[in-house]
Parts: C-alpha cells; sequence; structure tokens
C-alpha cells in the first residue's frame, strides 16, 4: 500500500470530523491482499464513516462486505475482551487491587463505540507494581505465561511487562504490565498514576481504570518511542483524546518533563499534526527533532540495536537514563549467559 494512501485511509478513520478520502484510497483496501496492521485495526471506523459521511452509495458492494464481515469480527473479539475484563475485575476485588486498562483496551468503549470499536492484538493492564506478582499469579486460572525465549530466563524474570496466552478460546491475550515501558529510559512514577485515574466509562467495574487523558497521551508517546516508530495509529488515538477529552496543556507539559520525554511529546505532536493533517496543538513549538528522519525497516538484529540505541538517544531528555537502561539490560543478558553455562555443566 502507498505511504499517501495508506495516511489516507488513517486520516478518514478519524472517530471525530473524518477526512474523506479519494475514491482509489478505498479501492486500495479491496485490492490489498495483505493490510498493514495499523490499517486493519481501524476497519471498524472507516466502515462507519463511509455512512456518516454519505459515501457508501458510491462505494463498490465487495468494499462493503468486506467491511462488514471485518467490522463483525472485531467486534466479536472486542465484546469477548470486555466480558473477560469484567470477570477479572471480580477477581480483582476479592484481593484488593485496580488495574489501569492501556491503548485499545482503555480507549474502546470510551473514545471508540462498540459499534466502532478500534481493533487490537491482545489487552494491556498496569498494575501497582507491589501488586505485580500477585496478579501475575491471578492469570495463571484462565492463562499460561508466554516465555519468549528459555534462554532467556534472568531477562525474563526482570521485564516491566509478561504475556499470558488463553487456555480457551474465549479470553485474549492478555499482558500484564507493572511499568508503561522499559525502566531507566523515562522516569514514569508509575504508584502515582493512579491518582488520577477514573473508572473506565464503558466498563461499570472501579476496578478497571483509565489514566488521565494527559498520561494516555505521554503513554502513547512512550510506547512510539519503544516501537521506534511516531507513524501508526496511535496517532488517531492522540487526535480523540484532545478532541473528545479536555486537555490540560500545562499539566501535561509538566508530566512530560518529569517522565522525562519532553523532547518525544514534541516530535509526537509534530507528527500528529503532519501526517493527520489537525491544528498545531499549543506546546506545539519549533524543534530540529521535528523533522528527524526515522529509520524503522531494520537489516538485521546488529542494526536493529543500534537505531533502537540512536532512536533512544534523541528521544529521551535525560541520556545518561538511556546509558543506565543499556547497562542493565547488558547485566542480564550476562546472567542469561551464566545461567545457561551452570545448566550446561550440571
Amino acid at each position: 500500500m502507498e505511504n499517501e494512501t495508506f495516511w489516507e485511509l488513517v486520516r478518514f478513520a478519524k472517530f471525530s470530523k473524518p477526512q474523506e478520502p479519494a475514491p482509489q484510497a478505498l479501492e486500495a483496501l479491496l485490492e490489498s491482499k495483505c493490510l498493514p496492521d495499523e490499517i486493519r485495526n481501524l476497519l471498524p471506523i472507516i466502515y462507519q464513516n463511509i455512512y456518516t459521511t454519505g459515501i457508501a452509495e458510491s462505494a463498490p458492494e465487495a468494499l462493503l462486505t468486506q467491511l462488514q464481515q471485518q467490522t463483525l469480527r472485531t467486534i466479536s473479539s472486542v465484546q469477548v475482551n470486555k466480558a473477560w475484563l469484567k470477570r477479572f475485575a471480580k477477581k480483582l476485588s476479592h484481593i484488593g487491587e485496580s488495574a489501569i486498562l492501556l491503548k485499545g483496551a482503555a480507549f474502546n468503549g470510551w473514545l471508540y463505540s462498540d459499534n466502532a470499536p478500534r481493533g487490537a492484538v491482545d489487552v494491556d493492564i498496569l498494575v501497582k507494581p507491589t501488586a505485580f506478582d500477585s496478579v501475575c499469579n491471578l492469570m495463571l486460572n484462565t492463562h499460561e505465561a508466554h516465555v519468549a525465549d528459555e534462554k532467556r530466563m534472568v531477562t525474563h524474570a526482570q521485564l516491566f511487562e509478561r504475556a499470558f496466552l488463553p487456555k480457551h478460546t474465549l479470553s485474549p491475550v492478555v499482558e500484564v504490565h507493572k511499568n508503561l515501558t522499559n525502566p531507566y529510559i523515562f522516569n514514569i512514577p508509575v504508584e502515582k498514576l493512579w491518582e488520577t485515574t477514573i473508572a473506565h466509562p464503558g466498563m461499570g467495574e472501579p476496578q478497571l481504570r483509565v489514566l488521565s487523558p494527559e498520561h494516555n497521551i505521554l503513554n502513547l508517546v512512550v510506547h512510539a518511542v519503544r516501537d521506534g516508530t511516531f507513524d501508526s495509529h496511535s496517532l488517531i488515538d492522540a487526535y480523540e483524546l484532545i478532541t473528545q477529552q479536555e486537555i490540560n496543556w500545562d499539566y501535561l507539559e509538566r508530566e512530560a518533563e518529569l517522565w522525562g520525554c519532553s523532547k518525544a511529546l514534541v516530535v509526537f505532536f509534530t507528527r500528529l499534526h503532519q501526517r493527520l493533517q489537525t491544528s498545531p496543538p499549543p506546546l506545539l513549538g519549533t524543534t530540529e527533532l521535528a523533522t528527524l528522519k526515522q529509520s524503522t525497516k531494520f537489516n538485521s538484529p546488529n542494526h536493529s540495536r543500534i537505531e533502537q540505541l540512536r532512536w533512544q538517544f534523541k528521544m529521551a531528555d535525560r541520556k545518561s537514563s538511556v546509558l543506565r537502561f543499556h547497562l542493565d539490560y547488558l547485566r542480564m543478558r550476562m546472567g542469561d549467559f551464566l545461567l545457561s553455562k551452570k545448566a550446561f555443566f550440571r
């Protein structure tokens, strides 16, 4: 899919004030055999906007059928996730804990309607670091812990997130976080995040929380830094937060400075302004970082690590924090190596 076609479709996927795409952009949905994940996750909103903008009569019937089927699949998946989360909330209540829903799990039923949800691969939840082990043990009743590489058990034990695969089909893949991203790179006061959370507006369960609009924006920013690109549907999520919620811009800037992601926030909003053709947010300033060229097509694992390091040094306010993270990562990998040697000689 061509780059401009991709962004025309993303702009059309705005839940608030969609921008009508050129006819060939919609035709590309029908012709493309392998849609980017970012577009696939937005298909229910695109399908809804075809009708709300009045262009359904001129859209190919085959396209409408395809989008309707994808929308129904996404709605079904989101409802399965919602039902599981409601059951899980009861279990959290029994141990006196709560969870903050992140990304798609947070935005569906709040920024996006149940009839036009944003697709997501899994359910992401954040718990207090002190409750991390208890919640992970709770997950084992319905899920199996996923270990990406059994040769990296030292690293696995210290990850900021754990993935859990469902034991049956009526449960989602779940990632339990004790931090929003890798430690050290950003200074995120995780425990204090709960002070400004609210109960998820669409869940009806006090144990299921969402971050404040300002912290949700910052989570999208630090997540984009971890992914190595701002060019994703995170821009749509940020646009909906800005459009539908009242943002305290002064508070957002102060929190970004506290977290150490002020530079990344400016670049993120610059990208939002450029890609979605929106009015520039109040805090958008002039910086050479705003035109930073991103390289996200990695040719080899070594190139990937180098690009990741370069990107993190560019985006983090405190360079020493990035260095500390990579030294800590090196320590964990050394632990993996020593553990494997111990197992070999046992």
